[in-house]
Parts: structure tokens; C-alpha cells; sequence
């Protein structure tokens, strides 16, 4: 989960684009608004994607979402349905709420969280910068680590960040060519959001 001291403060909006490419399997995209204010979120997606699938892309731990393993899995890789799903949440509730066709839905909070997290920093102040960019005109840290896996082989992860919040999270792995997932931010616009933005 990622933690920020100013947490409280938090007034952004961001676009971002996931990028989810994978040998043998359709590209995902999923272009997402991310609300905060203060330790309220909402979160709003048109790709279709299933939320278990959505929420599994910005919290499984080998770093790509879930993966497919049988016939039926590589299948729904290629299909998407028409339909938008709405994230909101408040870090000091136990739960939050998912919105899909117009179906309101009650899910623990720790599901939905890394979603509305993919924009924020998180505890970075332990790692040791790799380098230096500049993205959406601020000045961002790059920073590289490695992701263990249960496999005999880890992915590389390289987040840009600026301030609380990261423009650009890639995963790799050298020992899967062609596999890669991208959170980049698209736009990020301090001070414009209210309460009705983030409020079910």
C-alpha cells in the first residue's frame, strides 16, 4: 500500500493509460481517472475490462495482473464488453464501493486500494535513485528495483517519480521477451477536484 505524510492534503486528478502486453495474448489497454482528495478516491474506468481483472493488474505481486492460463483465459484476453466501472473509497473506512452497470457493490477497501495508488508515490525514500527525467513539465527520480517471484526468475520495475506521485511505473522481465506492463500518467491537474468527484 503506498503511504504518503501529506496524504491528508492530496487534491489531483490524473489521467492514466495501463499498457499490459503479453506473448500469445491481445494487448490490454485501460485509460482510468484517478480522483484524491484527501483520503477520499475515486477511480473511473471505460475499457471493459472485469474489475477482478483491474484491480489484479495494479496489485499482483509477479507485477503483470493475472495471467491466462487456460483456453477460455486467452480467449477473454480478446474480448472486451461495454461497460464502465467506478471505484470509490476513503483510506480511513474499512470498505468501499464498485459501480459497474449500474450494479452498486460493497468490497473491502485493502482490494480497491492499489487501483486509486497506482498515481502515488509510496514509501520510495528507502531506494536509491538510478537517474533523472522530466515528465508533464516536473521534475521526476527515477528509481529501478527488482520483484521477486516464485518462479526461478523476478521482473524489473522503473517508476519515475515527482513529489507524492509516480508518472511512470514499467514492468520487464529479460526471461519473458514481449511481456511488459506500463502505468504511464497522461495528465495530472493539482487543486481540481471536490467532494462530489469523490463522494458515491
Amino acid at each position: 500500500m503506498a503511504t504518503d505524510p501529506n496524504a491528508e492534503e492530496l487534491n489531483a486528478r490524473a489521467a492514466i493509460l495501463i499498457t499490459r502486453e503479453l506473448p500469445g495474448t491481445a494487448a490490454i489497454k485501460a485509460p482510468i481517472t484517478i480522483w484524491w482528495l484527501g483520503s477520499r478516491f475515486h477511480v473511473h474506468d471505460e475499457s471493459g475490462i472485469p474489475v477482478d481483472d483491474l484491480l489484479a493488474l495494479a496489485s499482483s505481486p509477479r507485477g503483470f495482473g493475472r495471467e491466462p492460463r487456460t483456453k477460455e483465459d486467452f480467449m477473454d484476453t480478446r474480448i472486451r464488453l461495454s461497460a464502465t466501472t467506478d471505484v470509490y473509497g476513503d483510506r480511513t473506512a474499512p470498505r468501499g464501493t464498485v459501480i459497474r452497470r449500474g450494479e452498486k457493490l460493497d468490497a473491502d477497501l485493502e482490494l480497491l486500494l492499489p487501483l486509486a495508488e497506482l498515481i502515488l508515490s509510496g514509501d520510495v525514500a528507502r531506494l536509491k535513485p538510478t537517474g533523472h527525467a522530466q515528465v508533464l513539465e516536473r521534475e521526476a527520480t527515477e528509481y529501478t528495483t527488482y520483484l521477486p517471484s516464485d518462479k526461478d526468475t523476478g521482473s524489473t520495475v522503473r517508476q519515475l517519480v515527482s513529489g507524492p506521485y509516480t508518472l511512470l511505473r514499467e514492468v520487464t522481465n529479460e526471461h519473458r521477451r514481449g511481456a511488459l506492463l506500463r502505468v504511464e500518467t497522461l495528465s495530472l491537474d493539482e487543486g481540481a477536484v471536490s467532494r462530489t468527484d469523490v463522494l458515491v
